[in-house]
């Protein structure tokens, strides 16, 4: 599929990006004009971005575990399953993480595009889902103005994890706009776009 001259192959199949949601990434890439992305978990996203900085010169950072998910701008970490995890002063327990994430990310500089489309995790058995979103808030590493997307939104453990990060959003002064954006056909799941200003 051609959209805006990014070419990427749309799944309409349950747990993925539908056509509409990989169209709307494209328009905030093109309106907002981010320099440094960070996108954790790879897929046709990367595509996109990958299209996107070729244009724009900008960083992107593609976190995964997985090797066959891998690109040129991958930054890989083991997948640790169903453990603890500490993030600032709290302990979540029951889930998945990016082993060292946290010691990478200290070492950047902020980015203003984050996109949270993994560690995967999502049944009844994980409390938390992608909870390492909470890290760009609590490390400093959102910019003053930025988009935060996550994918998934609708199941019952990421909402729990977006509360979390709207909580230390606004501790740390942070105002957003929050856009759900409903999965449409064939089980597709909904995706939540955050703007962010200081």
């Amino acid at each position: 599929m051609d959209y805006k001259g990014y070419n990427f192959e749309a799944w309409e199949i349950g747990g993925t990006l539908t056509s509409s949601q990989y169209e709307r990434v494209i328009d905030i890439l093109e309106e907002f004009k981010p320099k440094r992305i960070c996108e954790l978990g790879a897929g046709q996203s990367t595509i996109i971005f990958e299209k996107y900085i070729e244009k724009s010169k900008s960083d992107f950072f593609s976190i995964e575990h997985d090797e066959n998910y891998s690109s040129s701008n991958s930054v890989m970490f083991q997948l640790v399953e169903n453990t603890n995890i500490t993030i600032g002063n709290n302990t979540y327990e029951n889930t998945n993480k990016y082993d060292g994430f946290e010691n990478w990310l200290i070492k950047q500089d902020k980015f203003d595009f984050v996109l949270i489309d993994g560690p995967y995790g999502y049944n009844a058995n994980y409390d938390y889902t992608r909870i390492q979103l909470l890290s760009f808030i609590i490390l400093d590493k959102i910019s003053d103005k930025s988009v935060v997307i996550c994918h998934d939104t609708e199941r019952i453990n990421m909402k729990s994890t977006l509360s979390e990060f709207e909580k230390y959003l606004l501790d740390k002064g942070f105002k957003y706009i929050k856009d759900i954006m409903k999965g449409d056909i064939n089980g597709a799941r909904e995706l939540t776009i955050y703007n962010i200003s200081l």
